[in-house]
Protein backbone atom coordinates (compact mmCIF):
# COMPACT_ATOMS: atom_id res chain seq x y z
CA UNK A 1 0.00 0.00 0.00
CA UNK A 2 1.57 3.39 -1.47
CA UNK A 3 1.98 6.15 1.47
CA UNK A 4 -0.82 8.16 -0.35
CA UNK A 5 -3.05 5.11 -0.34
CA UNK A 6 -2.39 4.61 2.77
CA UNK A 7 -3.07 8.38 3.87
CA UNK A 8 -6.42 8.37 2.53
CA UNK A 9 -7.01 4.75 3.66
CA UNK A 10 -7.08 6.68 7.43
CA UNK A 11 -8.73 9.79 6.12
CA UNK A 12 -11.63 6.94 5.38
CA UNK A 13 -11.42 4.38 8.76
CA UNK A 14 -11.18 8.22 11.05
CA UNK A 15 -14.01 9.62 9.22
CA UNK A 16 -15.82 6.27 9.85
CA UNK A 17 -15.23 5.49 13.84
CA UNK A 18 -15.83 9.17 14.21
CA UNK A 19 -19.23 8.70 13.18
CA UNK A 20 -19.86 5.59 15.24
CA UNK A 21 -18.66 6.48 18.16
CA UNK A 22 -20.49 9.73 17.53
CA UNK A 23 -23.23 8.67 17.21
CA UNK A 24 -22.99 5.67 19.87
CA UNK A 25 -21.37 7.40 22.66
CA UNK A 26 -23.69 10.50 22.59
CA UNK A 27 -26.45 8.78 22.44
CA UNK A 28 -25.23 6.39 25.43
CA UNK A 29 -23.74 9.27 27.40
CA UNK A 30 -26.92 11.56 27.13
CA UNK A 31 -29.41 8.61 28.20
CA UNK A 32 -26.61 7.81 30.89
CA UNK A 33 -27.76 11.16 32.58
CA UNK A 34 -31.00 10.30 31.96
CA UNK A 35 -30.85 7.23 33.94
CA UNK A 36 -28.38 9.13 37.06
CA UNK A 37 -31.51 11.52 37.16
CA UNK A 38 -33.50 8.68 37.81
CA UNK A 39 -31.65 7.02 40.49
CA UNK A 40 -30.95 10.40 42.35
CA UNK A 41 -34.44 11.53 41.17
CA UNK A 42 -33.24 14.84 40.11
CA UNK A 43 -36.37 16.96 38.72
CA UNK A 44 -37.34 20.69 38.43
CA UNK A 45 -37.92 21.79 42.02
CA UNK A 46 -41.66 22.95 41.72
CA UNK A 47 -42.40 18.98 41.18
CA UNK A 48 -41.28 18.67 44.22
CA UNK A 49 -44.32 19.80 45.71
CA UNK A 50 -46.56 17.14 43.96
CA UNK A 51 -44.29 14.06 44.92
CA UNK A 52 -41.96 13.51 47.66
CA UNK A 53 -38.37 12.94 46.27
CA UNK A 54 -37.96 9.58 45.31
CA UNK A 55 -34.09 9.28 44.75
CA UNK A 56 -33.08 5.88 46.05
CA UNK A 57 -32.16 5.61 49.60
CA UNK A 58 -28.39 4.42 49.42
CA UNK A 59 -27.55 7.14 46.60
CA UNK A 60 -25.11 9.23 49.43
CA UNK A 61 -22.23 9.05 51.13
CA UNK A 62 -20.01 6.36 49.05
CA UNK A 63 -22.29 5.36 46.59
CA UNK A 64 -23.13 9.20 45.29
CA UNK A 65 -18.93 9.33 45.32
CA UNK A 66 -18.76 7.11 42.96
CA UNK A 67 -21.84 8.05 40.40
CA UNK A 68 -19.88 11.30 40.33
CA UNK A 69 -16.75 9.71 39.47
CA UNK A 70 -18.68 8.00 36.56
CA UNK A 71 -19.16 12.11 35.65
CA UNK A 72 -15.63 12.67 36.03
CA UNK A 73 -14.68 9.93 33.98
CA UNK A 74 -16.88 11.17 31.11
CA UNK A 75 -15.54 14.79 31.95
CA UNK A 76 -11.86 13.46 31.16
CA UNK A 77 -13.02 11.43 28.00
CA UNK A 78 -14.54 14.76 26.70
CA UNK A 79 -11.11 16.80 27.45
CA UNK A 80 -8.97 13.74 25.77
CA UNK A 81 -10.26 14.27 22.78
CA UNK A 82 -10.82 18.10 22.47
CA UNK A 83 -6.92 18.61 23.57
CA UNK A 84 -5.21 15.04 23.25
CA UNK A 85 -1.15 15.46 24.86
CA UNK A 86 1.51 16.37 22.57
CA UNK A 87 2.45 12.77 21.74
CA UNK A 88 -1.33 11.88 20.83
CA UNK A 89 -3.23 12.29 17.55
CA UNK A 90 -5.20 15.05 17.36
CA UNK A 91 -8.81 14.78 16.21
CA UNK A 92 -10.83 17.34 16.67
CA UNK A 93 -8.28 20.88 15.38
CA UNK A 94 -9.45 22.43 12.83
CA UNK A 95 -5.83 23.59 11.89
CA UNK A 96 -5.45 19.53 11.23
CA UNK A 97 -7.99 19.76 8.42
CA UNK A 98 -6.74 19.38 4.69
CA UNK A 99 -7.21 22.88 3.20
CA UNK A 100 -10.04 20.95 1.09
CA UNK A 101 -12.44 20.12 4.10
CA UNK A 102 -11.26 23.13 5.66
CA UNK A 103 -13.03 25.67 3.82
CA UNK A 104 -16.40 23.93 4.14
CA UNK A 105 -16.11 25.27 7.83
CA UNK A 106 -16.51 29.05 8.93
CA UNK A 107 -14.79 30.86 11.73
CA UNK A 108 -15.49 28.22 14.31
CA UNK A 109 -13.39 26.29 17.29
CA UNK A 110 -11.93 23.38 17.65
CA UNK A 111 -14.63 23.38 20.77
CA UNK A 112 -17.43 23.95 17.94
CA UNK A 113 -16.54 21.49 16.08
CA UNK A 114 -16.45 19.43 18.90
CA UNK A 115 -19.78 20.21 20.32
CA UNK A 116 -21.05 19.49 16.39
CA UNK A 117 -20.00 16.16 16.45
CA UNK A 118 -21.21 15.57 19.88
CA UNK A 119 -24.83 16.56 18.67
CA UNK A 120 -25.08 13.71 16.12
CA UNK A 121 -26.04 11.58 19.14
CA UNK A 122 -29.32 13.87 19.22
CA UNK A 123 -31.46 11.97 16.44
CA UNK A 124 -30.27 7.97 17.94
CA UNK A 125 -30.90 9.04 21.61
CA UNK A 126 -34.78 10.05 20.47
CA UNK A 127 -35.35 6.77 18.81
CA UNK A 128 -33.81 4.86 21.65
CA UNK A 129 -36.16 6.57 23.76
CA UNK A 130 -39.10 4.07 23.40
CA UNK A 131 -36.50 0.58 23.64
CA UNK A 132 -34.75 2.71 26.52
CA UNK A 133 -38.22 2.14 28.74
CA UNK A 134 -38.94 -0.51 27.29
CA UNK A 135 -35.56 -2.30 28.34
CA UNK A 136 -36.23 -0.09 32.08
CA UNK A 137 -39.29 -2.06 32.66
CA UNK A 138 -38.01 -5.47 31.67
CA UNK A 139 -35.46 -5.05 34.42
CA UNK A 140 -37.83 -3.27 36.89
CA UNK A 141 -40.50 -6.41 36.63
CA UNK A 142 -37.61 -8.59 37.30
CA UNK A 143 -36.17 -7.01 40.23
CA UNK A 144 -39.61 -6.78 41.62
CA UNK A 145 -40.01 -10.65 41.51
CA UNK A 146 -36.97 -11.07 42.93
CA UNK A 147 -37.97 -8.55 45.85
CA UNK A 148 -35.28 -5.88 45.13
CA UNK A 149 -35.67 -2.62 46.80
CA UNK A 150 -36.47 0.57 45.13
CA UNK A 151 -36.60 -1.86 41.83
CA UNK A 152 -37.91 1.23 39.75
CA UNK A 153 -34.00 3.25 40.38
CA UNK A 154 -31.88 -0.29 40.00
CA UNK A 155 -33.86 -0.84 37.02
CA UNK A 156 -32.59 2.70 35.41
CA UNK A 157 -29.09 2.10 36.57
CA UNK A 158 -28.71 -1.09 34.82
CA UNK A 159 -30.01 0.52 31.78
CA UNK A 160 -27.32 2.96 32.05
CA UNK A 161 -24.74 -0.18 32.49
CA UNK A 162 -26.49 -1.23 29.58
CA UNK A 163 -26.33 1.61 27.33
CA UNK A 164 -22.85 2.65 28.14
CA UNK A 165 -21.82 -1.40 27.15
CA UNK A 166 -23.53 -0.87 23.96
CA UNK A 167 -21.47 2.18 23.39
CA UNK A 168 -18.44 0.16 24.14
CA UNK A 169 -19.14 -2.88 21.70
CA UNK A 170 -19.75 -0.63 19.41
CA UNK A 171 -16.77 0.73 19.23
CA UNK A 172 -14.97 -2.60 19.30
CA UNK A 173 -17.23 -3.39 15.75
CA UNK A 174 -15.46 0.12 14.39
CA UNK A 175 -12.03 -1.16 15.53
CA UNK A 176 -12.58 -4.27 13.56
CA UNK A 177 -13.79 -3.18 10.45
CA UNK A 178 -11.56 -0.66 10.42
CA UNK A 179 -8.55 -2.94 10.99
CA UNK A 180 -10.13 -5.15 7.99
CA UNK A 181 -10.06 -2.17 6.17
CA UNK A 182 -6.30 -2.09 6.21
CA UNK A 183 -5.98 -5.67 4.73
CA UNK A 184 -3.23 -6.65 6.70
CA UNK A 185 -0.90 -3.95 6.05
CA UNK A 186 -0.45 -2.62 9.53
CA UNK A 187 0.65 -4.57 12.55
CA UNK A 188 -2.62 -6.05 14.72
CA UNK A 189 -3.78 -2.86 17.58
CA UNK A 190 -2.71 -0.52 15.56
CA UNK A 191 -6.15 0.83 15.42
CA UNK A 192 -7.05 0.06 18.97
CA UNK A 193 -4.41 2.31 20.13
CA UNK A 194 -5.21 4.89 17.62
CA UNK A 195 -9.05 5.42 18.34
CA UNK A 196 -8.41 4.37 22.13
CA UNK A 197 -9.48 8.01 23.40
CA UNK A 198 -12.97 6.99 21.78
CA UNK A 199 -13.50 4.28 23.67
CA UNK A 200 -16.13 4.79 26.87
CA UNK A 201 -14.78 1.62 28.59
CA UNK A 202 -13.58 3.36 31.96
CA UNK A 203 -16.93 5.27 31.86
CA UNK A 204 -18.84 1.87 31.20
CA UNK A 205 -16.50 0.33 34.32
CA UNK A 206 -17.55 3.21 36.73
CA UNK A 207 -20.65 2.91 36.02
CA UNK A 208 -21.26 -0.87 36.80
CA UNK A 209 -19.02 -0.31 39.98
CA UNK A 210 -21.58 2.58 40.84
CA UNK A 211 -24.76 0.22 40.25
CA UNK A 212 -22.78 -2.65 42.26
CA UNK A 213 -22.62 -0.75 45.52
CA UNK A 214 -26.14 1.11 44.95
CA UNK A 215 -27.49 -2.83 44.80
CA UNK A 216 -25.70 -5.66 45.60
CA UNK A 217 -28.41 -7.42 45.86
CA UNK A 218 -28.93 -7.60 41.80
CA UNK A 219 -26.31 -8.83 41.53
CA UNK A 220 -27.03 -11.68 44.19
CA UNK A 221 -29.82 -13.45 42.31
CA UNK A 222 -30.13 -15.27 38.47
CA UNK A 223 -32.05 -14.43 35.98
CA UNK A 224 -34.36 -17.33 34.47
CA UNK A 225 -34.68 -18.41 30.99
CA UNK A 226 -37.10 -15.79 30.20
CA UNK A 227 -36.15 -12.89 31.87
CA UNK A 228 -32.77 -13.57 30.36
CA UNK A 229 -34.35 -13.62 26.84
CA UNK A 230 -36.28 -11.17 27.21
CA UNK A 231 -33.84 -8.93 28.82
CA UNK A 232 -31.12 -9.66 26.14
CA UNK A 233 -33.55 -8.96 23.24
CA UNK A 234 -34.62 -5.33 24.52
CA UNK A 235 -30.52 -4.66 24.63
CA UNK A 236 -30.43 -6.45 21.03
CA UNK A 237 -32.96 -3.92 19.69
CA UNK A 238 -30.71 -0.94 20.93
CA UNK A 239 -27.48 -2.51 19.13
CA UNK A 240 -29.60 -3.34 16.13
CA UNK A 241 -30.83 0.15 15.76
CA UNK A 242 -27.44 2.40 16.42
CA UNK A 243 -25.67 -0.01 14.07
CA UNK A 244 -28.43 -0.18 11.48
CA UNK A 245 -26.74 0.90 8.03
CA UNK A 246 -29.23 4.44 7.55
CA UNK A 247 -29.45 5.51 11.36
CA UNK A 248 -25.58 6.73 11.75
CA UNK A 249 -25.91 8.58 8.45
CA UNK A 250 -28.71 10.49 8.96
CA UNK A 251 -28.15 11.27 12.68
CA UNK A 252 -25.00 13.43 11.42
CA UNK A 253 -27.29 14.65 8.37
CA UNK A 254 -29.56 16.05 11.12
CA UNK A 255 -26.37 17.30 13.05
CA UNK A 256 -25.01 19.26 9.82
CA UNK A 257 -28.99 20.51 9.36
CA UNK A 258 -29.12 21.62 12.75
CA UNK A 259 -25.63 23.57 12.41
CA UNK A 260 -25.79 24.85 9.24
CA UNK A 261 -25.67 27.88 10.24
CA UNK A 262 -23.04 27.70 12.81
CA UNK A 263 -20.70 25.38 11.70
CA UNK A 264 -20.15 25.70 7.87
CA UNK A 265 -19.16 28.28 5.70
CA UNK A 266 -22.04 28.51 3.66
CA UNK A 267 -25.23 26.96 3.01
CA UNK A 268 -24.24 25.41 -0.03
CA UNK A 269 -21.66 23.02 1.61
CA UNK A 270 -24.06 22.38 4.36
CA UNK A 271 -26.28 20.85 1.10
CA UNK A 272 -22.99 19.68 -0.20
CA UNK A 273 -22.43 17.51 3.05
CA UNK A 274 -25.83 16.24 3.73
CA UNK A 275 -26.31 15.04 -0.20
CA UNK A 276 -22.83 13.42 -0.14
CA UNK A 277 -23.99 11.65 3.19
CA UNK A 278 -26.76 10.37 1.72
CA UNK A 279 -25.17 8.91 -0.96
CA UNK A 280 -23.00 6.91 1.33
CA UNK A 281 -26.29 6.40 3.14
CA UNK A 282 -27.92 4.61 -0.02
CA UNK A 283 -24.79 2.85 -0.57
CA UNK A 284 -24.23 1.60 3.00
CA UNK A 285 -27.63 0.00 2.90
CA UNK A 286 -27.48 -1.11 -0.89
CA UNK A 287 -24.71 -3.27 0.49
CA UNK A 288 -26.19 -4.37 3.56
CA UNK A 289 -29.36 -5.48 1.06
CA UNK A 290 -26.66 -7.34 -1.38
CA UNK A 291 -25.01 -8.66 1.34
CA UNK A 292 -28.54 -10.35 2.35
CA UNK A 293 -29.37 -11.12 -1.39
CA UNK A 294 -26.43 -13.21 -1.26
CA UNK A 295 -26.59 -14.85 1.55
Amino acid sequence: MKNEELENRIAKVSGFVKMMTGVANNAALAIMVQCLNKVADVRPKDEYKEKPRQAHPRYKHEVKRLFNQVLDERDKYRRALLYPARNETRFFQMTDMPEEQRKMYGIISDSDYFEFWESTGALVEQKSQPLVGSLQNKFRLSLQRHNVRCADQVAWAMVGASVLELAVEVWDRAMRSATNSFEGKVPAGVCEKLYAPFSLKRVSEMWVKATRMLAPEADAYALDADEERNIAMGIEQLMELWVSPDLPFDAVIKAVEDFKDDVFSTTGYAKKAMRQLAEMRNEAIEEVNGGKGNS
